[in-house]
């Protein structure tokens, strides 16, 4: 051995360090569960199957103590993978994160374990996405299709406010998050409106300190087909609808004329997907995945909107202080509803209390998934660090 090595231990060596990365990229360890983000970090996303919720849950850490903790909540009709990027991006910033499906969402599905490849898919760029998406036949597509129905029937969005709070609390209990650290309860689009209903709700827990409610596109007012003549049909039926809940005098008229409508059954959201972001590969990674569903049941829509009034009576006494991004020109939300959250918001509340972010000639969903991604993450990072 040289003089040059023979002072350092044989492992630290040169040739053998080169016969390590070798077998290190010939041979697949699925067993290590850290992955290199396209920051050049390292973060691990723990998959946790065994929990009371019948469905994984994902936690992304940090190796180090983080300076946060963020339950991440999704949207309608999509699963928490769409997210893992996003998740991993903010670990590298020091945070953890955890999501979990909805019910009627992503693995939630009777019939979606053959399409577990599909975590591995949304580990990297929007290419490797589009490029490693499970495909799948059209009766398994049919099949699928008849699972999510099933599922619809069973669930209403007061179930799913239910399970973000079992699921904080578990996370505490079982010490996946640590209670000596803040919370952020963070939501897109319907997450967004469930974030803001399940927020309060953690404030009345002992331990938990949810510290901010940060807000994507957040559902607080629906959206409507804008290349369909039938939405005009669908905007009168919502706002008589939104008028009756908005009155207890005239709410069991409201609960009458729901039991009437949803003997339609479902509503497509086909259309969605040419709104979700205004970048093309954004677009056919949405059309492109089996896990999203196209459709959704009016009795659920109709849960929805309720939560939307009740929301929106809870604005001027919101506990927390907030941070909203939202697109001016969302077709699948209307942005209208944040705008008016937020002034029923800031008649009770300190200035410093809010931060609006509104993208002004944006048309799309999905802001994260944008041209204005960056934009958009940066104002998130900034509200996670005050």
């Amino acid at each position: 051995m040289s003089k040059e090595h023979a002072s350092i231990p044989f492992f630290l060596c040169p040739p053998f360090l080169s016969l390590v990365a070798l077998c290190a990229f010939l041979v697949p360890c699925p067993a290590i569960p850290c992955l290199l983000n396209i920051h050049g970090h390292f973060s691990a996303m723990k998959i946790i199957e065994a929990n009371p919720f019948q469905r994984p849950v994902f936690l992304f850490s940090p190796t180090e103590k983080p300076k946060s903790q963020i339950l991440l909540l999704h949207g309608i009709c999509e699963h928490s993978m769409r997210y893992r990027h996003f998740a991993e991006s903010l670990v590298a910033e020091g945070y953890a994160v955890a999501i979990m499906d909805h019910q009627a969402h992503g693995f939630t599905i009777p019939g979606t374990e053959n399409l577990r490849s599909l975590i591995d898919s949304y580990s990297n760029t929007p290419n490797h996405v589009l490029a490693h998406l499970p495909k799948i036949s059209d009766e398994e597509q049919k099949t699928l299709y008849h699972s999510t129905d099933l599922a619809w029937k069973k669930t209403c969005i007061n179930d799913l406010v239910d399970d973000y709070q079992a699921l904080a609390q578990w996370l505490f209990d079982e010490k996946h998050f640590d209670k000596e650290i803040d919370l952020h309860v963070m939501g897109h689009s319907m997450g967004g409106l469930i974030a803001t209903a399940l927020a309060p709700r953690l404030c009345k827990i002992a331990d938990i300190n949810v510290k901010r409610l940060i807000l994507s596109s957040p559902a607080f007012r629906p959206g409507f087909n804008p290349d369909s003549i039938g939405r005009f049909f669908l905007m009168g039926v919502h706002k008589f609808s939104w008028f009756c809940k908005s009155h207890d005098s005239l709410y069991p008229l409201s609960r009458l004329f729901e039991k009437i409508l949803t003997l339609k059954g479902s509503e497509s959201t086909k259309w969605a997907a040419n709104y979700i972001s205004d970048l093309a590969i954004e677009t056919q990674i949405y059309k492109d995945d089996p896990l999203l569903s196209q459709f959704s049941r009016l009795s659920f829509l109709f849960s929805i909107e309720t939560l939307m009034v009740e929301t929106l009576k809870l604005a001027p006494s919101y506990p927390l202080p907030i941070s909203l991004a939202c697109a001016d020109e969302d077709k699948i939300v209307n942005s209208q509803g944040s705008v008016d959250f937020a002034a029923s918001y800031r008649k009770t509340h300190l200035d410093e209390e809010l931060d609006l972010l509104l993208f002004k000639q944006l048309n799309c969903h999905e802001i994260l998934r944008s041209s204005q991604h960056k934009v958009c993450r940066d104002f998130i990072i900034k509200a996670l660090e005050k």
